[in-house]
């Protein structure tokens, strides 16, 4: 059976034609996932927001014929945004690397003036928010999300929210030299 017919049995109410339709795309779309991102708790991560916004927006669907796009352009689009935002964080977690091995001596930096910034950078930082510098140096001297959410007394997603911040605000200050 096609999937766009497992999706006009579904909207008729169809239990089975649920089930069956969530399987189909759970298979799809981790053979999708896998492919794209090699990490296989987060390619599975994916596939569940995926299925779960497919099945909550289902009407949003242009029309029957059309779901099995649809559906597809979910998951893309989740695994775009993913990727994009890792993408950033390498980024910014490799400047700030850079910067500090160039201040502990490791890296000659053909930029003279990065020591500076990133000192002045890192102390805005930390009078802005203590715990935000704390918390980026404890990663950053390889404490893994665990080890410094008992550390600090914070729950893990707390500790992932300060931890984007931190970095979005130190790139920002690597850029304009001001920390908002």
């Amino acid at each position: 059976m096609s999937i766009d017919t497992l999706y006009k049995e579904f909207k008729t109410g169809k239990k089975e034609a649920e089930k069956q339709l969530f399987e189909y795309l759970t298979v799809r779309f981790r053979i999708l996932a896998t492919k794209r991102i090699w990490n296989k708790e987060n390619a599975e991560e994916i596939v569940q927001e995926s299925l779960i916004a497919v099945f909550k927006h289902h009407e949003q669907a242009p029309d029957q014929a059309d779901f099995a796009a649809w559906a597809h352009k979910v998951l893309d689009n989740r695994i775009n945004n993913y990727l994009r935002v890792t993408m950033r964080r390498t980024e910014i977690m490799n400047k700030i690397r850079a910067g500090i091995q160039y201040m502990s001596g490791k890296l000659q930096s053909t930029n003279p003036d990065l020591k500076r910034k990133l000192l002045d950078c890192f102390r805005k930082l930390c009078k802005t928010n203590r715990r935000y510098a704390r918390i980026l140096n404890l990663h950053y001297h390889g404490y893994n999300v665990d080890e410094i959410c008992k550390r600090m007394g914070i729950e893990i997603n707390n500790c992932h929210v300060i931890l984007s911040r931190s970095r979005s605000k130190l790139d920002l200050c690597l850029k304009t030299g001001e920390i908002n």
